[in-house]
């Protein structure tokens, strides 16, 4: 399956549900819904380098789909494009910041969707 082309952005903010694509050392912003059940998935298009990402922000009940703190540092290799970090629940009207701390020595771009 190819993979939607979406710009980068500069420190984007996704307001409920949306996508956003955003560089080494820039954030997302993701400003959750209360009360509904989301889905965040975070995947790397790069096909060189590791995409390296810091989580904040979630519920501490958040977890992975493969029951990892939601909130924390995770790491997805490249050329991989059915691998990603997956949280679903209910994200209380959170405010979670995604951060791309990839390498300097690795410009990776981070890829975001929500669906509420």
């Amino acid at each position: 399956m190819a993979r939607e082309a979406l710009a980068s952005v500069d420190n984007p903010t996704i307001e409920g549900a949306g996508k956003a694509v955003f560089k080494k050392n820039h954030f997302c912003l993701w400003n959750t819904m209360n009360g509904s059940i989301s889905t965040c998935t975070i995947q790397n298009p790069s096909r060189a380098n590791t995409l390296t990402f810091s989580v904040s922000g979630a519920p501490s009940t958040i977890n992975t789909v493969e029951g990892d703190p939601f909130n924390g540092v995770h790491s997805i290799p490249p050329n991989n494009p059915t691998m990603n970090v997956t949280a679903i629940g209910d994200f209380l009207g959170t405010q979670v910041t995604i951060f791309n701390i990839s390498s300097l020595d690795a410009d990776c771009d981070v890829r975001v969707v929500v669906a509420g």
